[in-house]
């Protein structure tokens, strides 16, 4: 009986022997998943943080597009209107040209005309001298 309860107490502590060896390779594996457990952490917070920052530079990029957009709008509104005036003002110096022309034009019709005119009242007064001399009278 005595050799039983050795055997008996043997076998308890072999068990005792292995349930500590179990027990202190839980703990490490305990231990690992815990680090490996705090470097995810650390991971997804440094995640987090970048997630955050790139929504961050999203939402400023899309506001500087919106503007950037805005400002063509404005810029074409303005081109538009430019080319309107533009437009508008050559037309109105084509036509104050095309006036100016035509009033050139009776100008020189005009001056043409008295330069006749200045001819033949200079050959009538040469006419007029001859017949005052030559005594046609």
């Amino acid at each position: 009986s005595s050799a039983n309860s050795s055997a008996s107490a043997l076998k308890v502590a072999n068990e005792l022997a292995e349930l500590k060896d179990t027990n202190a390779a839980h703990t490490t594996t305990i231990q690992s998943m815990e680090e490996e457990q705090s470097l995810t952490e650390k991971t997804i917070t440094q995640l987090n943080a970048e997630l955050t920052d790139a929504k961050s530079s999203a939402n400023l990029a899309e506001k500087q597009y919106e503007g950037l957009k805005d400002t063509i709008r404005t810029l074409q509104e303005e081109n538009d209107e430019l080319k309107r005036a533009n437009s508008d003002l050559i037309n109105r110096v084509v036509s104050e040209k095309e006036k100016s022309i035509d009033e050139i034009n009776k100008m020189n019709e005009m001056c043409e005309r008295l330069q006749r005119e200045v001819e033949m009242l200079r050959e009538y007064q040469k006419q007029q001298e001859k017949r005052g001399r030559g005594g046609w009278r």
